[in-house]
């Protein structure tokens, strides 16, 4: 018989096993019931991100109200002087409901450029909301602090409540020179509206597209060398000559431009040789948060063709490892003058990220082009198409007396006076140039064939007021008879007078001096002749400002011009400056005439203008193929 002690034994023995067996069961359950749970999708969701709405930029070279000046300035040629005379500068306006966003509008970032040769105390920069009576909601006014007798660059917040911002209030950002006893200038005015925005899950918001021509350092590093010297926009660049290896850089966090890793980069930078065979490079790099760089790449002008003294552009693309970048790295792209020869550098252009995948056949494109999650395309805003005008050679001379010689071919100037029009029955039906030098006018017809311009004779004839330095020459069909004539405006008198050609002679067909505005008598002021400003075709006299323009018509019943002012419509205004050079002519090959805009105030400007009924449109930026820079 088992001893009651041995019986427990077994018992104890028995029950471990079972409470083993039950126990890995038991596990065995719940681990089959884990895996079998299906998993939890979490819906994709937009974000709210801090962003910048809006960012504008006004360099004031289109400023002419109060305080207006040229006797300083950090860009260009304009800036605005506060002094005992002027209380309140350059105003910046803005309608909240032209802010993109704007009910998520909460701060606005201002960067001005501010010059003292005394210490303010108390002039102040000032943020006005105003309802639509004008009464005012909200004001804030930051003391204007600088350095004396240096270009100071300024950075301002003001912060609001969401209770003042309404789609219908006003913005108002401006300096009040507060005791209206200080002097200081003001200039390169970038305002950026900060608010939050959302973001769609399929969309990573990127601030993608910058580009940098030197004429402002915000946003670079390394600029001991950009200075005034040959650019190629402007009138700043960067000179690495002497030796100089490295140039400007721009540095920034991934998460201030997107709101994911990045895959791509796109670069590019117009380079100037002063020697032959340069090695400067363009370059890019990721660096962590432990200073490792876990990123490197660019591209050199070493073996490429980049001649010497001409501008050349550099393009490149680089691939990211976005698997390695998280949103705390530092992107960094450098120009590295490798070879350390005489280059000038100038207009850098980054894209970051790449565009979204799209379906069907991608089309080429230069990896330089920019988009922007809300942007779209405004008329009369860039970015605008480009045209190119071709290269034709014109094989007159460059003199400065007209020297006809065995063929009638003579030698033209650029300080020769022309004028152009259809003066006489050209052969080919092509314009006409008369062109005025050394007390001279010769009529100068072109020849196709030899691709030159014949002298086919002198005019005689012409009256005193022609030569008369006071005297403003403009051509065009005035009174619509088919012909071009000749209007010759006095600018002390307002006395005007205008011919035709008659064989070799002119032909005076009528005189005036009725003319009142003194826009037309004002030597800085720039007109034109154009058909396409009158249902009946005839040619009037144009001059464009910013607001309205000036037009001169001649009236054949009264034989007298009439003046006229037209307001532009707020689509239009500040398309034209009275700086402007206005050529007349059908460039596009169409049916109607267009105006081609040239404005040097700050860089090279071409535009070609469409006028479309009361309105115009900018049709194209204009470019030039066949030059060597």
């Amino acid at each position: 018989m088992f001893s009651l002690k041995k019986i427990i034994k077994v018992f104890i023995l028995f029950s471990i096993i079972a409470f083993c067996v039950y126990k890995g069961y038991y596990f065995f359950k719940q681990k089959r019931a884990e895996f079998s749970i299906k998993p939890v999708i979490t819906e994709k969701k937009d974000s709210i991100v801090s962003l910048a709405l809006l960012s504008e930029f006004n360099d004031l070279e289109n400023y002419s109200g109060a305080g207006a000046s040229k006797e300083n300035s950090s860009s260009g040629q304009f800036s605005c002087k506060l002094s005992k005379d002027v209380e309140y500068g350059f105003a910046v306006q803005k309608k909240i409901k032209d802010i993109p966003s704007c009910a998520g509008l909460k701060s606005i970032e201002l960067d001005v450029r501010c010059f003292v040769e005394n210490s303010l105390s108390t002039s102040v920069y000032v943020l006005a909301i105003d309802d639509t009576t004008g009464k005012n909601i909200f004001w804030d006014g930051k003391p204007i602090e600088c350095e004396e007798g240096k270009w100071n660059n300024l950075h301002f917040i003001y912060e609001f409540k969401a209770a003042v911002i309404k789609p219908e209030y006003i913005i108002k950002l401006y300096p009040w020179n507060k005791k209206a006893k200080e002097e200081f200038f003001i200039d390169d005015v970038a305002v950026h509206y900060i608010g939050n925005a959302t973001i769609s899950s399929s969309s990573p918001a990127s601030n993608t597209y910058f580009f940098f021509d030197f004429e402002t350092l915000d946003g670079l590093s390394g600029t001991d060398n950009v200075q005034p010297t040959m650019a190629h926009s402007g009138k700043i660049a960067c000179a690495l000559t002497g030796g100089i290896e490295y140039g400007p850089s721009v540095v920034k966090k991934i998460s201030e431009i997107s709101t994911v890793p990045l895959k791509k980069i796109g670069l590019s930078l117009w380079i100037y040789p002063l020697s032959d065979n340069p090695n400067t490079m363009l370059t890019a790099s990721v660096i962590n948060s432990k200073k490792e760089t876990i990123f490197w790449g660019g591209k050199s002008t070493e073996k490429n063709p980049f001649p010497k003294k001409t501008w050349t552009k550099i393009n490149l693309v680089l691939n990211l490892p976005s698997e390695k970048i998280s949103l705390d790295d530092i992107m960094q792209v450098n120009v590295w003058n490798k070879g350390k020869t005489d280059v000038i550098v100038d207009d850098l252009e980054i894209v970051y990220g790449e565009q979204p995948e799209r379906r069907g056949i991608p089309s080429t494109l230069d990896p330089n082009a920019f988009y922007e999650n809300r942007f779209s395309l405004q008329k009369n805003k860039p970015p605008f198409k480009t045209n190119y005008f071709e290269k034709q050679e014109i094989h007159n001379n460059n003199g400065t007396f007209i020297n006809t010689d065995n063929n009638n071919l003579s030698d033209f100037s650029p300080n020769d006076e022309f004028l152009v029009g259809k003066f006489t029955a050209d052969k080919n039906n092509l314009d006409e140039i008369i062109c005025i030098k050394n007390n001279k006018a010769s009529l100068f017809s072109y020849q196709p064939e030899k691709q030159q311009f014949k002298n086919n004779y002198e005019i005689s004839g012409m009256p005193e007021i022609f030569w008369n330095n006071e005297s403003k020459k403009y051509s065009g069909d005035f009174n619509g008879d088919g012909k071009t004539d000749i209007l010759i405006i006095n600018t002390i008198t307002g006395s005007w007078e205008l011919f035709d050609l008659n064989n070799k002679d002119v032909h005076l067909l009528c005189k005036g001096n009725n003319l009142q505005n003194k826009i037309w008598l004002n030597n800085k002021t720039k007109a034109f002749a154009s058909s396409i400003f009158t249902k009946d075709k005839k040619d009037v006299l144009i001059i464009m400002d910013n607001l309205s323009y000036y037009m001169l018509q001649f009236n054949a019943k009264s034989s007298a011009f009439e003046e006229k002012e037209i307001k532009l419509s707020s689509e239009n205004v500040g398309i034209f400056k009275n700086t402007d050079n206005i050529f007349v002519g059908n460039f596009d090959s169409d049916a109607d005439q267009e105006l081609l805009k040239l404005n040097t105030d700050w860089r090279f400007d071409l535009k070609l203008i469409d006028k479309e009924n009361a309105n115009f449109n900018i049709s194209y930026s204009i470019d030039f193929k066949g030059y060597p820079n």
